[in-house]
């Protein structure tokens, strides 16, 4: 009888942790589930597949979580772009960099395609978690946000700048643009033709140099008027 006493209160207490760390889990994956940033692990071996991933990053990249699980992050429909809008070499991706060097990626922006119409631009960071007692590399920890509508926007805006450009240049007039430090942000071809300095001379330079000096105070006095 003593025996099994202490043998069912040796159960007891095994059932007892195994629920609290049933419970653990549960709150673990619900706190990470409530999260808008997409969290995906990945196996640092092979070809790094998912091997778990919570709700936002399903939904961030169009799929969902059974469709991730498994998948590679080399996987060539993804249609990796680095930030300068080029491929993507499976050897610079940031779940590759970690895997590989057991060191962390910061802020690495990337653009994947999500279908054959949507394309979508994330932010990146991927993170080496050890096993605590081999202290080898175990997996990859990556959490990315969507900045598809930030991205997009600076992608216009530089767009609409370098139109603007080429606007400016295209103007027979000798033009350049000044700061309001009055100096020198930009001149057009036809200003190195007339007044004889290359971009490279001028930029920079206050304007005050193409002013003779007699006329230093009254460009003061007229410059404040727009300031």
């Amino acid at each position: 009888v003593i025996g099994v006493s202490i043998v069912s209160k040796d159960l007891t207490e095994a059932r007892q942790g195994q629920t609290k760390l049933q419970e653990s889990e549960q709150k673990y994956r619900l706190m990470v589930d409530l999260l808008s940033e997409g969290i995906v692990l990945h196996a640092a071996k092979d070809t790094n597949p998912i091997v778990d991933c919570n709700e936002a990053a399903a939904r961030i990249l169009g799929l969902s979580k059974s469709q991730l699980l498994g998948k590679s992050a080399q996987d060539s429909r993804w249609n990796a772009r680095n930030e300068q809008g080029q491929f993507i070499n499976p050897e610079y991706h940031p779940v590759t960099v970690t895997a590989r060097t057991g060191k962390a990626v910061r802020n690495y922006i990337m653009g994947i395609q999500k279908s054959p119409v949507d394309f979508a631009w994330i932010l990146v960071n991927s993170e080496p978690v050890f096993d605590a007692e081999t202290g080898q590399l175990k997996n990859v920890l990556v959490a990315f946000s969507d900045i598809t509508e930030i991205r997009n926007a600076q992608l216009k805006i530089e767009s609409n700048e370098h139109r603007l450009q080429k606007i400016i240049e295209s103007i027979p007039h000798p033009l350049l643009i000044v700061n309001d430090q009055d100096r020198i942000e930009f001149v057009n071809e036809d200003f190195t033709t007339v007044f004889r300095y290359t971009p490279a001379e001028i930029t920079g330079q206050s304007i005050e140099m193409l002013i003779p000096d007699r006329l230093h105070t009254s460009h003061h006095a007229f410059a404040e008027r727009y300031r």
